[in-house]
This record gives structure tokens, C-alpha cells and sequence, in this order.
């Protein structure tokens, strides 16, 4: 009596069955990660724009104010697809002081985020909320 090698329509279809319901729990989880991953990159590029706008403007001694309606911000959050709110204006004054603040931003998908401009020296925080 000779066997044969190989597998049999059961086992295959039990292991497709297995990688199925894996892929089921895995894939919407690196998919959140992902979707996380960008926006991160969008609010952070957003801060880049705009603190390379400040500090062009100190290098020449001048203060920079943000509130809602700076053209700036808008600017910079309108390129990233993001909604600026600034309830309380943020100063940056040119000798490196700055009067700290929070802009909140708010993703195409209606996400929170924050940008915490911390005084006196201006410390950034980005996070999720």
C-alpha cells in the first residue's frame, strides 16, 4: 500500500479559513495605524509650514500673532486639508518669548488634533485627541 503525498481539499480549506478570519482581525487595525500615520504627517507638515513662517518673520524682528483668521494659518491648514480653531490668540515675539497657546485642527475625517505651543520658549506638542 502506497500513499499518496500532498494535501486534501479539507486541510487546504480549513488553512484558507484560518488565514481569512486572521486577515479579518489584522487588516482593520493596520488600516487604523495607516489612516493615523498620514493625518499625523498632515498636522505635522502643517506645523512645519507655519513655524518656518514665524521664524522668518523674527529673523527680521518682528512679532507674529496667530489667530483664527491669520492669513497664514489659513493658508497652511487649507494646503493640508485640515480646519484651524484658535480660541486664544498666540504671540511669538522676535526675541524668542512666546505667549503659548493651543491650536486645535480637525482632518477631513473629523479627527482631533492639537498643537500645544508651550511658554516661554515656544516647545511644540502634536497629539491626538
Amino acid at each position: 500500500m502506497s500513499r499518496q503525498k500532498g494535501f486534501t481539499l479539507i486541510e487546504l480549506l480549513v488553512v484558507m479559513a484560518l488565514l481569512a478570519v486572521m486577515a479579518a482581525v489584522v487588516v482593520p487595525g493596520l488600516w487604523g495605524q495607516y489612516t493615523r500615520f498620514n493625518e499625523q504627517q498632515q498636522v505635522e507638515r502643517f506645523w512645519q509650514d507655519l513655524s518656518a513662517f514665524i521664524r522668518a518673520e523674527r529673523r527680521q524682528g518682528n512679532n507674529v500673532t496667530l489667530h483664527e483668521h491669520t492669513p497664514v494659518l489659513a493658508h497652511a491648514a487649507e494646503k493640508y486639508g485640515l480646519t484651524a480653531v484658535l480660541k486664544v490668540p498666540i504671540m511669538f515675539r522676535s526675541d524668542g518669548m512666546v505667549s503659548g497657546g493651543e491650536i486645535s485642527l480637525i482632518t477631513a475625517k473629523s479627527r482631533h488634533w492639537v498643537v500645544s505651543v508651550i511658554m516661554p520658549d515656544g516647545d511644540v506638542l502634536i497629539e491626538k485627541r
